[in-house]
């Protein structure tokens, strides 16, 4: 959330989670309601089930979802599908 203040975009911070238990750790929403979704993993490894909370979040939120990104402990970009990446946490302060 403190690094958000850095940003020209001053998005707005939310947690998501469905009744049925599905959730997301971190959602930035701009003003126009355009979302992020960001998972944070503490592991070396993701697979494509690691992904299935942002799958969910981007179909409900349609034309609004912009890019979903896990953030994890590994080494590389691994690509999911078009706009869902994991990308190592490392990229924040590289």
């Amino acid at each position: 959330m403190k690094l958000s203040s850095w940003s020209r975009t001053r998005p707005d911070v939310f947690y998501f989670r469905t009744t049925s238990g599905r959730e997301i750790d971190i959602i930035l929403e701009d003003a126009r309601g355009r979302c992020v979704a960001i998972e944070v993993k503490g592991t070396n490894n993701v697979n494509s089930r690691d992904a299935e909370g942002i799958k969910f979040f981007r179909d409900a939120m349609g034309d609004k979802f912009v890019r979903g990104l896990i953030l994890y402990t590994g080494k590389g970009i691994i690509p999911f599908q078009k706009d869902i990446h994991a990308i190592p946490v490392s990229v924040l302060w590289a």
